[in-house]
Protein backbone atom coordinates (compact mmCIF):
# COMPACT_ATOMS: atom_id res chain seq x y z
CA UNK A 1 0.00 0.00 0.00
CA UNK A 2 0.79 3.65 0.42
CA UNK A 3 4.13 3.15 2.79
CA UNK A 4 4.22 6.96 4.11
CA UNK A 5 7.18 7.96 5.52
CA UNK A 6 6.97 8.94 9.81
CA UNK A 7 10.32 8.65 11.14
CA UNK A 8 9.02 9.74 14.07
CA UNK A 9 6.85 6.01 14.02
CA UNK A 10 9.15 4.23 12.56
CA UNK A 11 7.77 4.24 9.11
CA UNK A 12 10.48 4.91 6.89
CA UNK A 13 10.29 5.21 2.71
CA UNK A 14 9.38 2.24 0.66
CA UNK A 15 12.25 0.23 0.24
CA UNK A 16 11.15 -1.57 -2.89
CA UNK A 17 9.91 1.03 -4.89
CA UNK A 18 12.18 4.25 -4.98
CA UNK A 19 9.08 6.07 -7.00
CA UNK A 20 5.93 5.49 -7.26
CA UNK A 21 5.07 2.24 -9.85
CA UNK A 22 3.89 3.55 -13.01
CA UNK A 23 5.42 7.03 -11.95
CA UNK A 24 7.92 9.66 -10.71
CA UNK A 25 6.97 10.71 -7.22
CA UNK A 26 9.64 9.88 -4.77
CA UNK A 27 9.10 7.26 -2.08
CA UNK A 28 11.17 8.75 0.29
CA UNK A 29 8.63 12.35 -0.20
CA UNK A 30 5.37 10.27 0.52
CA UNK A 31 3.17 11.72 3.68
CA UNK A 32 -0.32 12.54 4.17
CA UNK A 33 0.59 15.54 2.87
CA UNK A 34 1.24 14.42 -0.51
CA UNK A 35 -2.58 13.80 -1.63
CA UNK A 36 -4.46 15.50 1.00
CA UNK A 37 -4.45 19.41 1.79
CA UNK A 38 -3.29 19.98 5.44
CA UNK A 39 -5.29 23.26 5.35
CA UNK A 40 -8.43 22.18 4.36
CA UNK A 41 -9.75 22.64 0.49
CA UNK A 42 -13.49 22.06 -1.36
CA UNK A 43 -12.04 18.76 -2.63
CA UNK A 44 -13.52 15.64 -2.35
CA UNK A 45 -11.13 14.36 1.43
CA UNK A 46 -9.39 17.53 0.88
CA UNK A 47 -7.35 16.02 -2.47
CA UNK A 48 -4.85 17.73 -4.23
CA UNK A 49 -6.03 19.07 -7.93
CA UNK A 50 -3.65 20.13 -10.31
CA UNK A 51 -1.00 22.49 -9.14
CA UNK A 52 2.45 21.61 -7.37
CA UNK A 53 2.08 19.37 -4.13
CA UNK A 54 5.43 20.19 -2.13
CA UNK A 55 8.77 21.22 -3.03
CA UNK A 56 10.75 18.34 -4.64
CA UNK A 57 8.05 16.66 -5.90
CA UNK A 58 6.17 16.37 -9.39
CA UNK A 59 3.03 18.90 -9.51
CA UNK A 60 -0.33 17.13 -9.95
CA UNK A 61 -1.35 17.55 -13.84
CA UNK A 62 -5.15 16.03 -13.11
CA UNK A 63 -7.79 17.76 -10.63
CA UNK A 64 -9.19 16.18 -7.83
CA UNK A 65 -11.88 13.31 -8.45
CA UNK A 66 -15.54 13.73 -7.70
CA UNK A 67 -16.89 12.06 -4.92
CA UNK A 68 -19.25 11.99 -1.43
CA UNK A 69 -17.72 10.29 1.45
CA UNK A 70 -19.70 8.89 4.59
CA UNK A 71 -19.66 11.05 7.78
CA UNK A 72 -17.12 9.72 10.61
CA UNK A 73 -20.48 9.75 12.39
CA UNK A 74 -22.38 7.61 10.25
CA UNK A 75 -21.21 4.04 11.50
CA UNK A 76 -19.35 1.63 8.95
CA UNK A 77 -19.33 0.93 5.54
CA UNK A 78 -21.91 -1.52 3.74
CA UNK A 79 -23.62 -1.88 0.76
CA UNK A 80 -26.21 0.76 1.38
CA UNK A 81 -24.18 3.82 3.34
CA UNK A 82 -20.55 3.76 1.71
CA UNK A 83 -18.39 6.19 -0.44
CA UNK A 84 -20.41 7.60 -3.56
CA UNK A 85 -17.86 7.47 -6.43
CA UNK A 86 -18.85 9.95 -9.32
CA UNK A 87 -15.82 10.39 -11.65
CA UNK A 88 -12.16 11.17 -11.92
CA UNK A 89 -10.68 8.73 -9.48
CA UNK A 90 -8.55 6.89 -11.58
CA UNK A 91 -6.68 10.26 -13.30
CA UNK A 92 -6.61 11.66 -10.04
CA UNK A 93 -4.58 8.39 -9.31
CA UNK A 94 -2.70 8.92 -12.43
CA UNK A 95 -1.11 11.60 -11.16
CA UNK A 96 1.51 9.54 -9.72
CA UNK A 97 1.12 6.20 -11.31
CA UNK A 98 0.53 6.86 -14.77
CA UNK A 99 -1.96 4.51 -16.51
CA UNK A 100 -0.57 1.67 -14.45
CA UNK A 101 -2.01 -1.49 -15.73
CA UNK A 102 -2.82 -0.74 -19.41
CA UNK A 103 1.06 0.48 -19.64
CA UNK A 104 2.60 -1.93 -22.21
CA UNK A 105 5.09 -4.49 -20.60
CA UNK A 106 3.07 -4.12 -17.13
CA UNK A 107 2.90 -7.68 -15.75
CA UNK A 108 -0.51 -7.19 -15.17
CA UNK A 109 -2.79 -5.53 -18.30
CA UNK A 110 -6.36 -4.86 -17.18
CA UNK A 111 -8.66 -1.94 -18.57
CA UNK A 112 -9.16 0.96 -16.34
CA UNK A 113 -11.06 4.62 -15.91
CA UNK A 114 -13.11 3.26 -18.67
CA UNK A 115 -17.28 2.56 -19.03
CA UNK A 116 -17.97 -0.77 -18.10
CA UNK A 117 -19.04 -3.50 -21.05
CA UNK A 118 -22.38 -4.92 -21.96
CA UNK A 119 -21.83 -8.25 -20.00
CA UNK A 120 -19.80 -6.83 -17.17
CA UNK A 121 -22.97 -4.67 -16.30
CA UNK A 122 -24.94 -7.91 -16.60
CA UNK A 123 -22.56 -9.87 -14.35
CA UNK A 124 -22.29 -7.43 -11.47
CA UNK A 125 -26.18 -6.86 -11.28
CA UNK A 126 -26.67 -10.52 -11.31
CA UNK A 127 -24.08 -11.94 -9.40
CA UNK A 128 -25.00 -12.56 -5.98
CA UNK A 129 -22.07 -14.50 -4.52
CA UNK A 130 -20.70 -18.09 -5.97
CA UNK A 131 -23.40 -19.60 -4.19
CA UNK A 132 -25.77 -17.69 -5.89
CA UNK A 133 -24.20 -16.47 -8.84
CA UNK A 134 -27.46 -15.64 -10.97
CA UNK A 135 -29.46 -14.31 -8.49
CA UNK A 136 -28.67 -11.00 -7.96
CA UNK A 137 -31.02 -7.98 -9.27
CA UNK A 138 -29.36 -4.40 -10.08
CA UNK A 139 -31.80 -2.23 -7.57
CA UNK A 140 -29.77 -4.23 -5.14
CA UNK A 141 -26.25 -4.87 -6.64
CA UNK A 142 -24.44 -2.41 -5.61
CA UNK A 143 -21.08 -4.22 -3.38
CA UNK A 144 -19.36 -1.76 -1.51
CA UNK A 145 -15.93 -4.30 -1.90
CA UNK A 146 -16.11 -4.19 -5.68
CA UNK A 147 -17.38 -0.02 -5.94
CA UNK A 148 -17.58 1.73 -9.35
CA UNK A 149 -17.97 4.78 -10.66
CA UNK A 150 -21.38 6.44 -11.90
CA UNK A 151 -22.24 10.02 -11.60
CA UNK A 152 -25.69 9.32 -10.13
CA UNK A 153 -24.17 7.66 -7.14
CA UNK A 154 -24.90 8.44 -3.84
CA UNK A 155 -23.98 7.05 -0.19
CA UNK A 156 -27.14 5.52 0.18
CA UNK A 157 -27.68 4.08 -3.19
CA UNK A 158 -28.10 -0.03 -3.46
CA UNK A 159 -28.19 -0.23 -7.49
CA UNK A 160 -26.11 -1.86 -9.44
CA UNK A 161 -24.12 -0.42 -12.59
CA UNK A 162 -25.52 0.60 -15.72
CA UNK A 163 -24.10 1.37 -19.55
CA UNK A 164 -22.61 4.23 -18.01
CA UNK A 165 -20.95 3.49 -15.12
CA UNK A 166 -16.92 3.23 -14.91
CA UNK A 167 -14.21 1.15 -14.01
CA UNK A 168 -11.59 3.09 -11.90
CA UNK A 169 -8.41 1.85 -9.50
CA UNK A 170 -10.39 1.67 -6.46
CA UNK A 171 -12.16 -0.76 -7.74
CA UNK A 172 -9.82 -3.79 -6.95
CA UNK A 173 -7.85 -1.28 -4.42
CA UNK A 174 -7.82 0.74 -1.41
CA UNK A 175 -6.38 4.62 -1.51
CA UNK A 176 -5.35 3.86 2.26
CA UNK A 177 -4.07 0.41 1.30
CA UNK A 178 -5.09 -2.42 3.35
CA UNK A 179 -3.94 -6.51 4.75
CA UNK A 180 -4.38 -7.58 1.36
CA UNK A 181 -1.01 -7.38 -1.23
CA UNK A 182 -0.75 -4.55 -3.04
CA UNK A 183 -3.57 -2.34 -1.04
CA UNK A 184 -6.36 -4.82 -2.93
CA UNK A 185 -9.79 -4.55 -1.73
CA UNK A 186 -9.04 -8.74 -1.29
CA UNK A 187 -5.90 -11.37 -1.73
CA UNK A 188 -5.49 -11.34 -5.45
CA UNK A 189 -3.39 -14.81 -4.50
CA UNK A 190 -5.90 -16.66 -2.72
CA UNK A 191 -9.13 -19.03 -4.35
CA UNK A 192 -11.49 -18.94 -1.70
CA UNK A 193 -12.06 -15.68 0.37
CA UNK A 194 -11.86 -18.11 3.61
CA UNK A 195 -8.03 -18.39 2.46
CA UNK A 196 -7.44 -14.42 2.94
CA UNK A 197 -5.02 -13.35 5.22
CA UNK A 198 -2.73 -16.84 4.75
CA UNK A 199 -1.50 -16.34 1.89
CA UNK A 200 -0.38 -12.47 2.66
CA UNK A 201 0.10 -13.50 6.46
CA UNK A 202 -2.26 -10.88 7.16
CA UNK A 203 -5.65 -10.05 8.86
CA UNK A 204 -7.98 -11.98 7.13
CA UNK A 205 -10.59 -9.38 4.97
CA UNK A 206 -14.24 -9.89 5.78
CA UNK A 207 -16.22 -11.62 2.90
CA UNK A 208 -19.01 -9.82 1.82
CA UNK A 209 -21.34 -13.39 0.87
CA UNK A 210 -20.77 -15.24 4.16
CA UNK A 211 -19.94 -18.53 2.50
CA UNK A 212 -16.93 -20.99 2.96
CA UNK A 213 -16.87 -21.60 -0.78
CA UNK A 214 -16.82 -17.91 -1.83
CA UNK A 215 -13.98 -17.62 -4.49
CA UNK A 216 -12.44 -14.29 -5.39
CA UNK A 217 -14.44 -10.82 -5.86
CA UNK A 218 -13.18 -10.88 -9.61
CA UNK A 219 -16.46 -12.71 -10.13
CA UNK A 220 -18.28 -10.10 -9.31
CA UNK A 221 -17.18 -8.43 -12.58
CA UNK A 222 -15.79 -11.90 -14.79
CA UNK A 223 -18.31 -14.47 -14.88
CA UNK A 224 -15.74 -17.70 -14.18
CA UNK A 225 -13.82 -15.86 -11.40
CA UNK A 226 -10.23 -13.83 -12.43
CA UNK A 227 -9.16 -12.45 -16.00
CA UNK A 228 -6.30 -14.64 -17.27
Amino acid sequence: GHSIVVPGYGLLPDSRHAFSPGGSFPASELGCTSCHDPHGNASFRMLHGEGSVAPGTPPFTRPAPTAEGLDLLTGSESNSNHTAYQAGMSEWCANCHGRYHDQSGNFFDHPVDENLETEVVTQYNQYNGDDDPIGGFQATAYLAAVPFEDTTNTITSTFGPSAGSRLMCLTCHRAHASSAPAAGRWDFNVTLLQEDGLASGSYPIPDPYLSPNQGTLCAKCHEGGPPS
